[in-house]
């Protein structure tokens, strides 16, 4: 229930609180009344007491927010919001106890650090947020990734160029990374700076959309023959996966030629989730019918 899961935070969030008082207490106690910690140390305790409240607190908020009825993007914009807010008051208060209290001087130090050892861990905190508020994709989404730092693979028989994108489906937003499962069923995560940099196709929001497969036909068949047998095994293959062949909208066409060879491209219009089952079948169907055409010949006896 709602109003419980929120009772039950909230007596988490105190409970954190409380804690926290009653640690820095102990540890004052300890380092001003008894003299048992060096003066050194009250100031990286009090630092570290600080960080590990807020670690809490984070933990804590974010268990309220998955337990409440929410859309999957704004539930990972909620869970991101808290995380940058939270940690940026922890930080803050870490650095003050620190005893870090010039800002010019703090600030060009955390600056010089920052720029030194932090440059990606930034990135991908920018990058976060940059995503939560363009939301180029939901969280439940199926998307396909296709990082600009690698190039279009290269055509190789007996297929066309190809991009080198990473499918599946969007799992949770953190603020450095984002996570998804893949069509194989495998884990993933990828860096934000990575994923506010990429190219990606939501075939969530795309619906149908055209997909197009080549393959090679040796010369010793009739092209027209080969097309006609293609063209109706496309039909076939649209029938057997239970879709109606017009709503396919496919066609062929006769696209190259070589020596020994020409090429044929079958184009069909599905939604991506029926792909994969669609194009097994037109290959399947596509055998079957350019073996049909061969039989004849095959059937020959030698001399």
């Amino acid at each position: 229930m709602p109003g419980g899961s929120s009772r039950s935070g909230g007596f988490y969030v105190a409970l954190a609180l409380i804690l926290g008082v009653a640690l820095y207490l102990g540890v004052h106690s300890l380092w001003f009344d008894l003299n048992i910690l060096p003066v050194y140390l009250g100031k990286p305790l009090d630092a570290g007491i600080a960080l590990i409240d807020g670690l809490i607190l984070s933990a804590f908020f974010e268990r309220m927010i998955a337990a409440r009825k929410h859309n999957g993007h704004g539930l990972a914009m909620m869970r991101l919001l808290v995380r940058l807010a939270i940690y940026s008051v922890t930080g803050a208060v870490v650095l003050g106890t620190l005893g870090v209290k010039n800002l010019a001087i703090g600030g060009a130090t955390v600056t010089i650090i920052l720029g030194l050892a932090g440059q990606t861990v930034l990135s991908n905190l920018l990058a976060g947020v940059l995503l939560a508020i363009w939301k180029p994709f939901d969280v439940g989404d199926h998307v396909t990734i296709v990082a600009w730092q690698y190039p279009v693979l290269a055509p190789t028989f007996p297929h066309e160029a190809v991009l080198p994108g990473y499918s599946g489906r969007i799992t949770d937003m953190d603020v450095m990374y984002t996570k998804c499962i893949t069509d194989d069923g495998v884990p993933m995560v990828i860096p934000n700076g990575v994923m506010v940099s990429a190219a990606i196709q939501n075939h969530a929001r795309a619906g149908s959309f055209r997909h197009r497969w080549r393959f090679d036909v040796t010369l010793d068949l009739d092209p027209r023959a080969a097309l006609t047998a293609v063209e109706a095994a496309l039909d076939r293959a649209a029938s057997s996966v239970g879709l109606d062949p017009q709503s396919v909208a496919g066609y062929v066409e006769a696209t190259d030629i070589g020596t020994a060879v020409f090429s044929i491209v079958v184009h069909f219009h599905v939604a991506s989730t029926q792909e994969q089952r669609l194009r097994a079948a037109i290959v399947r169907e596509v055998a079957c019918g350019i073996r049909a055409l061969r039989a004849p010949a095959d059937a020959v006896p030698k001399a």
